[in-house]
């Protein structure tokens, strides 16, 4: 027999050790419709993941269990994941040249990860959601991204340009030494899908403070 919250592959109660059956877990078609049901959900997955201490490996366990068949629920419970692990995305102990190497395996990862979320073969998914649940929990992931990178964007160590994309999503990043720019300060000019940044000179002040 399989212990409660399992069921036989063969949908029979008892059934023959090693004859081929195996326990697979109950799962509620309508979980995503129950606050409760939902909460249970992100508790359970978050304890089976809280022991992944390193930031490329906890999203590559994401990875692994959003990559294909997602439900409703699963969208629902890996973007509270990813939002949960945000701010442990980042490194502190590690060498200079490391964090550099680390930052950007993990917001490749990252980006990997997410794409499992928004890639067309999702649509579907999402529609079964009603529309204000789509938008929060969109709003939630586009949040989580911003989080995410800025965090993991910290660690960077010297002036940086990045980018990286997957499928359906594409992330540029742009981190600035601002502390040993003293006289040349970053600008950003956006114009459609263009992003132009170009130093700007801090103008000069004479000795009575005018330009």
């Amino acid at each position: 027999m399989c212990v409660p919250g399992f069921r036989s592959s063969s949908n029979q109660d008892r059934f023959i050790t090693n004859d081929g059956t195996v326990c697979i877990e109950n799962v509620n078609a309508n979980c995503h419709l129950d606050n409760v049901c939902i909460a249970a959900n992100i508790n359970k997955t978050l304890t089976k993941i809280r022991s992944i201490k390193e930031p490329v490996a906890l999203l590559q366990e994401v990875y692994r269990n959003s990559v294909t068949d997602l439900s409703p629920t699963d969208i629902i419970t890996y973007i509270e994941i990813l939002a949960e692990s945000s701010s442990l995305l980042g490194y502190k102990n590690n060498t200079i040249s490391a964090k550099d190497t680390l930052s950007n395996s993990t917001l490749t990862e990252f980006v990997k990860t997410v794409n499992n979320f928004v890639q067309r073969d999702t649509f579907v998914v999402w529609d079964k959601l009603s529309v204000n649940h789509r938008r929060t929990h969109l709003t939630k992931l586009m949040h989580t991204v911003e989080q995410a990178t800025l965090r993991i964007s910290q660690s960077f160590q010297k002036t940086t340009e990045f980018d990286t994309n997957s499928t359906d999503i594409a992330l540029k990043v742009f981190f600035f030494d601002s502390y040993n720019m003293k006289h040349i300060h970053p600008h950003m000019n956006m114009d459609g899908d263009y992003i132009n940044i170009f130093p700007k000179r801090k103008a000069a002040y004479d000795s009575n403070g005018h330009r």
